[in-house]
């Protein structure tokens, strides 16, 4: 995994919520079935509906030209790929990780096609370099004296 990917990796881990504990297989094969039945335009629809949702919010809002109009646009495309992957593609893995897990395998589950579909996203070029010049106003000496404590070997050049 290249660094700019690992950047975009750490991004992803701060702004997911934690998975709740517990998660049975049953929810593990659910993610499965979401991140296979879903094509690289559902992907990139779910990331612009995650975008259009995050853009709403009042400490970003101002950030974004996305129009209550998109967004609303954005939920009924999102709805329709939800009610296809649970209802029909992966309805079976549905069933056995609620059974398992309760309600809260959909959140684990969908965590997992979130991930993947962000994935897709850092990986291209231009968002991974604009990604990685975060390095650039950081305190490298400071990470450095960090990983070094914490028994870690500094990346190669």
């Amino acid at each position: 995994m290249s660094v700019r990917q690992r950047t975009g990796l750490a991004f992803l881990i701060m702004l997911s919520l934690a998975a709740p504990a517990g998660a049975s297989v049953y929810s593990d094969d659910f993610g499965k079935c979401l991140v296979k039945a879903t094509t690289d335009t559902d992907k990139a629809s779910l990331v612009k509906w995650i975008f259009a949702a995050f853009s709403a919010g009042p400490v970003v809002a101002s950030m974004s030209k996305v129009t209550v109009a998109e967004r609303q646009g954005y939920n009924r495309a999102i709805g329709k790929l939800m009610d296809r992957l649970v209802l029909s593609d992966c309805r079976q893995a549905a069933i056995d990780a609620v059974k398992a897990d309760g309600p809260g395998a959909f959140q684990t589950s969908f965590e997992l096609l979130g991930a993947v579909a962000a994935r897709q996203l850092i990986s291209d070029p231009v968002v991974g370099a604009e990604m990685q010049s975060l390095s650039e106003n950081v305190d490298k000496s400071g990470w450095a004296d960090l990983m070094k404590a914490a028994g870690v070997a500094a990346p190669a050049k």
